[in-house]
Parts: structure tokens; C-alpha cells; sequence
């Protein structure tokens, strides 16, 4: 089977882009390329979830109703305790002071 291998978007503003290989099909749209991805992500994110690491996430969409390719993450519990943990350790603040929940 062949495979492209894609790059794609990720973080917003700070993010960079993250390589993907993806199976080549015929007749292939950049959607179709993005789809594949998120069914690959979507597992991870709901182990994450159930870790507490992310409160949430979610796919942003065009005004089409169409997936942009931009996936938004929310920190859980665990991340925030983790950092304040991290942060201790250092003799530093602890991470999250200041964000809202």
C-alpha cells in the first residue's frame, strides 16, 4: 500500500506543523486526509481524557460545517496538577496560577 506522507497544522498560533502518514486512495480529497487523521487522534484523546490530562477538546469547523484541520485542547485536573508538581520541584510558581478553569 502506498502512503503520503502530510503535514498538518497544529497549536494555533504557537503550534507547528506535526507529520502524518496517510494510506493513498484514488480519487483522494484533502478532506479525506484530514479524516483519517482525526479517527487516528480520537483514541488518544479519550485515553487522555479518561487520565484526566484533557477536561476536553474539539475539532474547529469552517462555516460550512467542515473540519479546518485545527484541534483545540483544554488541560484536565491531572495537567494542572502535574504542573504545579513540575513547578515545586523547581523552587518556581506552580503552572496554571492565573488561567481560568
Amino acid at each position: 500500500m502506498a502512503f503520503l506522507a502530510v503535514s498538518l497544522w497544529r497549536g494555533g498560533a504557537d503550534g507547528a506543523y506535526l507529520e502524518y502518514e496517510v494510506p493513498r486512495r484514488e480519487n483522494q480529497t484533502v478532506l479525506d486526509v484530514v479524516t483519517y487523521v482525526q479517527r487516528q487522534l480520537d483514541p488518544s484523546h479519550e485515553e487522555l481524557k479518561c487520565g484526566e490530562f484533557l477536561s476536553a477538546w474539539e475539532y474547529s469547523l469552517d462555516q460550512q460545517g467542515k473540519w479546518t484541520g485545527i484541534i483545540r485542547w483544554w488541560p484536565g485536573p491531572k495537567w494542572f496538577h502535574d504542573q504545579k508538581e513540575r513547578m515545586n520541584r523547581k523552587g518556581g510558581r506552580g503552572a496554571g496560577e492565573g488561567v481560568q478553569r
